[in-house]
């Protein structure tokens, strides 16, 4: 009996999430084909042979490329606003925003 891995263990192996490759093999055509299909009742279970890590890693490698590309995928700068003093909101004091918060915060509560 040939051993096979399905979708996540090959995900367990190219170090992704879990549902990682369920993913790529609903959304993208240019998945590996499987090596083996069995049907049961309500689904379907595709294997792959160990032997094809290679062609994962490429294919994996691709994909995150392409993600980089369109500004997605752990290698994206994450766009994030400046705190509001550097934005010429509030003079800057030195002071953290939760410092300024509790003093105006004083400040209602003394009038």
């Amino acid at each position: 009996m040939l051993t096979t891995y399905g979708p996540q263990k090959i995900a367990a192996l190219l170090g992704l999430p879990p549902n990682t490759v369920v993913v790529w093999i609903r959304r993208y055509d240019d998945w590996p084909e499987p090596d083996s299909v069995t049907e049961h009742t309500r689904e379907v279970t595709r294997g792959w042979l160990p032997g094809r890590l290679p062609e994962w890693r490429a294919y994996a490698e691709k994909r995150a490329a392409r993600a980089v590309q369109y500004g997605k995928g752990p290698d994206r700068v994450k766009k994030t606003r400046a705190p509001a003093a550097d934005r010429g909101l509030f003079p800057k004091t030195g002071k953290t925003e939760r410092e300024i918060a509790d003093e105006l915060y004083g400040q209602i509560r003394r009038t």
